[in-house]
């Protein structure tokens, strides 16, 4: 039996880190702080609000997180609708071999439902997967597992039966928590992210085929 595949979002199948640190940059520059390389990657895979609230304990802010938030996320959708995000390289190769191979594929990321939609939609992915869940559907966001959790309630299966995709090390503690096996992706967008209890780690998607899925 094949086993079940979630993709995480950011960093697996858009290229998208990049840009979330350019926005993100520019908001907290407005507010009197530079972001660093470090702390940025320290916040992906990570939900919205515990980002938000973090950052306004690390740097002192003087605003509420909703405020924040709103601020941040008016400035990234603006950006969004004039900036061209790319699908990760080989992945668009590799969704089309695993649904040709029968495999279960969902979608299981730490954005918002209208991000998810925006890049599902701009990639042509939709059909691809089974479900689509966000931080938004669960209590709480990566690193807990509670994401990857609700797919296998989805689907009535055991976690075991799983496989999660990541590129973060927040993605994957959140996997290895929900008793998942976790392919980590070294996307060097992602930073120098510790994938190391990923139970395979790899540099490009040109190198994983649906039998290495089968194999875990």
């Amino acid at each position: 039996m094949q086993p079940y595949v979630i993709f995480d979002m950011d960093g697996v199948l858009v290229d998208s880190e990049p840009f979330h640190k350019q926005v993100l940059a520019r908001a907290l520059r407005e507010l009197g702080v530079e972001l660093t390389s470090e702390y940025h990657n320290s916040l992906i895979g990570m939900a919205g609000m515990p980002i938000y609230k973090k950052m306004i304990s690390d740097f002192e802010l003087s605003i509420h997180p909703q405020e924040l938030m709103s601020f941040h996320k008016g400035l990234f959708y603006k950006e969004l609708e004039n900036c061209e995000v790319p699908a990760v390289d080989d992945v668009l190769n590799l969704l089309e071999t695993l649904k040709r191979e029968n495999f279960s594929l969902s979608l299981g990321s730490s954005s918002p439902k209208k991000l998810i939609d925006i890049f599902v939609n701009r990639l042509e992915i939709g059909d691809y997967f089974d479900h689509l869940v966000s931080s938004e559907d669960v209590e709480r966001g990566k690193p807990s597992p509670d994401i990857f959790l609700e797919i296998a309630r989805k689907y009535d299966k055991n976690a075991e039966e799983f496989v999660v995709i990541e590129d973060s090390r927040n993605g994957v503690i959140a996997a290895k928590t929900a008793r998942m096996k976790c392919i980590g992706f070294k996307n060097p967008n992602s930073g120098n992210q510790d994938l190391s209890r990923a139970d395979l780690i790899i540099e490009s998607f040109s190198d994983l085929s649906g039998q290495r899925i089968k194999d875990l």
